[in-house]
This record gives structure tokens, sequence and C-alpha cells, in this order.
């Protein structure tokens, strides 16, 4: 070694003694390097000398290194590549190449080689540096393991509990130590950690005993306590496994990513491992946000917020699955009665308060393979599994049951209660559609026609509701075309004065001349407009048409005025007043000979916009009447805001007073209110002398119904008017 130590080195001068210079330098590049330096034979490959840096690598003294040849440090089966190594070693510029290398104990590690050979007094060495890229090797394992994470982590085709699992165990096999992993997400719940999912593999998991999902154990001081007792708890209890883990923090909860090993102790976790966990754990953090929000989203879609029961897409969804997957359902629809009036009388938070109530209600009831969603407003929706009658009818009965307590209002003291009744809707799969807008719309249909049976009824869908189902979708395409074919018609009924029985006034009221069914009345073609859309249409038809023919009623000597109705719709329109004053602008005579008549119920479904344009309809110079006075349920503190001039007291109270004390008690209320308010008053539904001379004992100012006269065309009203009025004949 003094030859190759006195060859690397210049030759002495006279200022420097060359054994000195020899020495320092081969101690600085020979024995401090942190590098590997190999000298060996090139014909034997026997090392003739090593640096400390390789036994520290190789596990080896260095005089057990010059007992051994370059060969024992690479594995068996490599000669040949041995022997090129050497010969391109010998070339001018040397080699560079890549192998691995084996320690005395038998592990293995990647090195980077970089040899050349030289001539040492006559003999040929091969010099080699040699550099450990084991962490190289990590970093590029561990970037590659990580595209795979990211590879799973957006694969549409795995679901997302799969994804998981296998984006857990592609973090394990991206950390180097090369053994069995058993990863683990766990999230802090009340001091203790939870297990919140396990990977499936590998099988150590099972082996070595581990919970299941919802394991606990307690949560005591950093994360490296942490990951040891997420350690203990699968099972390692040996002092020879080691764990890694770092804090994954989701939005207000904290998980712990942990992964454990039972390698030799050469094999534990190194700094680079750390890293790639650290790096993997900001990646779960940010996936598991992700998933969180998702889920939130699915949930909000599918799931009603005030009673969070699933929404109609939510039942929407359960019905296909059913139809897939059993081939039968059953869907009712459940729709509380008059709760409108819950709404008006107490308030829509107190009404909130009790769809609340029904939808807890409903959630209790239900039995496996049921499911109930809250459709819109106070309709529900519950699908039953099959589409057996008798199953249906005690499921149906058990739900109709629920009505038979009162629900809570939400007050603080749960004091307040109120009774309601609701109306059921059946139809099935497949009998009554394959759909579930199918099934639903004819669901909606049975409901209809029980709720025109009165509260509280049940209806299966059957031929006769289908029968009269596909009639009115008819009716309803043949109406968007009545006004342009012209075949409205308006028909006048007279109001009388009560203290003289002479005609003070007239209601304009709607005919539809139907070229196949006749002349219909409001109420079978109504209902469709307002669901339609076209009422708006239909209300200004309405009041171009009453303007345009009032003027014959002074023809005939009349001065009354002439009222004509308004729909909720219309009332809510921006733009009628607008339009209405333009009208009477080509009219400036018909203002001070026209009213308007609402019903209660619509006034008060938008009270600020009603009262704006009740108050601009006074401007233009009209009368306003509320129709149906006594059936709301309106605040008499509201309606002493609106500008009503007539309170019509509705048929439904009239028709007893001859036979009934209530009846007659109860207008005799009505009418005492009017007065409060400075208001005439006009009985509607008339229909005897019994009647007539009951009122004119009150303070009723004026009649209206068949006994006076039923609605005629303008014609007839026009020749009743010039022939002296209408003949009202009192007992």
């Amino acid at each position: 070694m003094r030859r190759v130590a006195g060859t690397l080195g210049p030759r002495s001068s006279a200022h420097e003694p060359p054994q000195i210079t020899a020495r320092v330098r081969y101690d600085l590049f020979f024995g401090i390097t942190t590098e590997i330096i190999l000298f060996s034979d090139q014909r034997t490959l026997r090392i003739l000398d090593a640096n400390d840096a390789a036994a520290r690598a190789y596990g080896y003294t260095r005089a057990e290194l010059r007992q051994i040849t370059v060969a024992d440090l690479r594995l068996p089966g490599t000669e040949a590549i041995i022997a090129r190594n050497v010969i391109d070693a010998a070339a001018a510029q040397g080699t560079m190449f890549e192998t691995i290398h084996v320690r005395k104990d038998g592990t293995t590690f990647p090195v980077e080689v970089l040899a050349r050979t030289a001539w040492v007094e006559g003999d040929r060495i091969i010099i080699s540096s040699i550099r450990d890229v084991s962490q190289r090797h990590r970093a590029a394992h561990h970037a590659q393991r990580l595209t795979e994470v990211w590879r799973l982590a957006t694969d549409p085709a795995i679901d997302e509990e799969s994804r998981l699992f296998a984006m857990l165990r592609a973090g394990a096999a991206g950390i180097a130590a090369g053994v069995r992993f058993v990863a683990r997400l766990s999230h802090v719940e009340g001091g203790d950690v939870v297990i919140d999912a396990v990977t499936p593999e590998p099988r150590a998991a099972t082996e070595s005993g581990g919970g299941p999902a919802g394991t606990r154990f307690p949560l005591e001081g950093s994360v490296e306590a942490r990951v040891l007792r997420a350690r203990r708890s699968i099972g390692w209890s040996d002092e020879s496994s080691s764990a890694i883990g770092v804090p994954v923090d989701v939005a207000e909860e904290r998980y712990v990513l942990a992964f454990v090993s039972d390698a030799p102790e050469a094999e534990r976790f190194t700094a680079e491992d750390e890293a790639f966990v650290e790096i993997l754990g900001g990646f779960f953090a940010s996936r598991l946000s992700q998933s969180r929000l998702r889920r939130q989203l699915v949930h909000q879609i599918g799931h009603d917020r005030l009673t969070a029961l699933p929404n109609r897409a939510g039942l929407r969804q359960a019905v296909h699955h059913a139809i897939d997957e059993q081939h039968a359902c059953t869907l009712v629809v459940i729709d509380l009665d008059a709760f409108d009036a819950v709404n008006e009388a107490l308030g829509h938070l107190v009404a909130d308060a009790v769809l609340v109530e029904v939808g807890a209600a409903f959630a209790a009831e239900l039995q496996p393979g049921e499911l109930v969603a809250r459709l819109e407003g106070d309709s529900f929706g519950l699908l039953l599994p099959g589409n057996d009658r008798a199953t249906t009818q005690r499921r149906v009965d058990a739900w109709h049951a629920i009505f038979e307590r009162p629900f809570g209002l939400g007050d603080r003291d749960g004091r307040m209660s109120a009774r309601v009744t609701a109306g059921f809707g059946i139809a099935t799969s497949p009998d009554d559609g394959t759909t579930f807008e199918k099934i639903l719309t004819n669901a909606t249909s049975a409901l209809r026609a029980a709720k025109a049976r009165g509260p509280g009824r049940v209806a299966y869908f059957d031929r006769e509701i289908e029968r009269l189902v596909s009639h009115r979708r008819v009716l309803r395409a043949e109406l968007r075309d009545a006004i342009e074919r012209d075949e409205f018609e308006l028909f006048y009924q007279p109001t009388v004065s009560l203290a003289t029985m002479r005609v003070t006034g007239a209601e304009a009221l709607l005919r539809w001349n139907h070229p196949v069914r006749g002349l219909l009345a409001p109420d079978e073609f109504i209902p469709f407009a307002q669901q339609e859309g076209s009422i708006r249409d239909i209300d200004r038809w309405v009041a171009q048409r009453t303007i345009g023919q009032i003027g014959a009623f002074a023809d005939a000597g009349a001065g009354f005025r002439c009222y004509f109705n308004l729909s909720a719709r219309t009332i809510d329109d921006g733009e009628f007043v607008t339009w209405l004053g333009e009208v009477l602008a080509l009219h400036p005579q018909a203002s001070d000979k026209l009213g308007v008549e609402i019903t209660e119920n619509a006034a008060m479904l938008d009270f600020e916009r009603t009262q704006d344009a009740l108050l601009e309809l006074r401007r233009l110079g009209l009368r306003i009447a509320i129709d149906d006075f006594g059936t709301g349920y309106s605040s008499l503190a509201y309606l002493k805001r609106f500008p009503i001039d007539v309170m019509k007291i509705d048929r439904s109270f009239v028709e007893g007073i001859g036979r009934d004390a209530n009846d007659r008690a109860l207008v005799e209320t009505l009418l005492a209110i009017a007065a409060q308010f400075g208001c005439a008053t006009v009985a509607e539904g008339v229909e005897t002398a019994e009647q007539i001379e009951w009122l004119r004992g009150t303070t009723c100012t004026a009649a209206q119904g068949y006994f006076i006269a039923r609605p005629m065309r303008l014609a007839a009203f026009v020749a009743s008017l010039q022939g002296g009025g209408f003949d009202v004949r009192l007992t």
C-alpha cells in the first residue's frame, strides 16, 4: 500500500518531504471521505485495501475486506456482468454503472460505481469510488407509489370505499421497509382513537388478530405515542416491530395515518419513509376533505333540509332501485289536509315545526325496506316493497293512525299542539307504471280523488281515476287555445238590496262554451288554468270583456257597479294593474262602474303584495269586494289594513240560517265584523224566501243567489233590467 500511496501523490520537493505529502493526501482522500473507496487487483479482483466508509457500509473490518474479492460483494450469478465491468474499467475514461451490493449480514443495497484502472509499479489495479444510492432509489420509489396513489384516487371505475383501501395499500407499498405492513386510518373521538378503515391486506392484519373498524384505543401524547398504541391495538406487542404515522386534519376532526412493520432492525423506517408518509398524509387530508364535501353535497341533493328526510330526488332513486331489483313496489303520496290554514293561522315557523314533527313520526313508523321522503310543501311519499294489496292496506292503516294524535308546535315547553289529517293516494308498480314519474303521477291522481271525498281519506289508483285524469289532460290542452278560439263568455248574476229588493250590482261570471262538452262552469276548468299559468291571461280577458260590456247596463238605465273576479296569481302579477290602467284610459267612464272580487285565502297568500295591488286598484276608481268571507283563517289585524268595500258572506253559512242556530250566530258575528270595518255586506247563495226574510231582519246590505236570479247571458240580463228588474217574491 505504500507503493499505491506513493504513486497517487506527487513527487516530493526540497521544501516538502514526499513521505508526509503522500500520507496527508492518502488520509484526506482515502480515510476521511464518506464515499466508499476500494482498491482491487484487476486479474484476481482481490481487494487490496478499502477505506473506513467501506467498512461501515459493508459491515466488515478493513482487514476482513482485504481477505475477500469484489465478487463477494456482488449478488451470486453476476460473474459475466463483473467481467464486463472490469473490461469497461480498463478503458481510457473508465466506467460508471449501478448494481446491487451485499453486506456481511446478507442484506443488500443499491450502489453507483465509478471504476477505472491504473498502473502501479507494473501492476494493474482497479480503483472504485462507490456511492450508496438507496435514498435516491427510495425517492424514485416514493414518487412512483405516489403516482399510483393518485391514479387510484382519480379512477372512476373504483367505488369510494374500495378506492380508500387501494390507496392505503399503494401507500404502504411505497415505504422502503419492504415487508408486511398494516395501515389504519383512525380518527379522534372523545379522547380515544377510533379505527375508521382498515386495509383488507396484507394478511398480517388478520394473522395478528387486529380488531375490526370501530375499535377504540386511548389517545395519549404525541403522534409517535398514538402510532405505537395503534400498533399495539392491532396485535403487535413485541418490540421488534416499528410504526410511523402522521396526523391528518380534516375540518374539525383529526385522523392518524399509521403504518406498522415487523421488519428486522436493519429495515426500520427511515427519514425518507417519514417524509413520504408526511406527503401521503397531506394527500389523504385533501382527498378526505373532498370526499366529505362530496358526501355532504350528495346528501343535500337527496335530502330535505327541513325534515332531514330524503327528498323527491332521493325517492326517485329508491323507486328506480326497487323496480330494477324487486320489479314491484308501492308508492303512497300523503298530503296534509288544509295545511294552508295552519300556515295562515299560526305562521310559517310553527307550520314548519309541525312538518318536522310529522316527518319524525313517519320515520319512526318505518319498517325494513320502507322509505319516506318529503316531496314538497306538506306532501310526503312513502315507498313500500312489493305490491300486495293486503300488506299495503295494513301499512297505510298504521300510517293513518299517526294522525290520531296531535303534533307539537315547537314551543319551548312542548305544551302546544295541533291536530291535522291527511289524504293518501296509492299507486303500484308495475300495474300503474314502470317509472318513478308515472307511478308518482298516478299516486297523485289517486290522492286528488281521495281529497275530493273529504279529509283523511285513502284512494287507490284505478281505471276510473285514469279516465278522469285523461279527461283533465285533454281539457287542459284545449284550455290553452280557448281564448284564441273565442270560446269564453261572461254570464251576469244580479245583487239586490235587502231593503228595497232592487238591483244594486252584478257579478261577471266566466263560462266556457266548449265545442264538445257544452257550457262548462269555472270549477271545471279554472283549477287547470291556475296550474298551467294561463289564469292570468283568462283574468285579463274577463276584465277587458267586463269593461267592454258594462256600457250596456248604463244603456238599460242601471247605475250600479259590476264586479269581476281576480285570482291570486293575477294579484301577484305586478304588471296587471298597469295594464288595467291603460285599458281604463280608453274607457274613462268605466272606472266608477267597476269592482273586483278576491277570495279571502287568495288575499292572504302574500299580504304586502296584495295590499299594494288593492290600493292601486282603488286609485283607479274600482271598489274591492272580498269573496267567501269567513271560510279562511286570516288575521283580522291584517284584514283591517286592506281597502275592503264589500264583504261577501260565504254560501256555506247562509245555507243553514233558516234551520240552524249556530249558522245564524256565525252570520250575525260576520255582519258585526263587517259593520266594525265599515263595509257593505252581501249574502251569497240565497236560495229560499226564508233566508231572505231572516237576512232582512239583520244588518246585511244585499243578497245574491238562485232565489233572486241565476247567472245569465248579457242579453238576458239587460232585458231583465229594461223590463223592470228581477221579480223576487217574498212570503
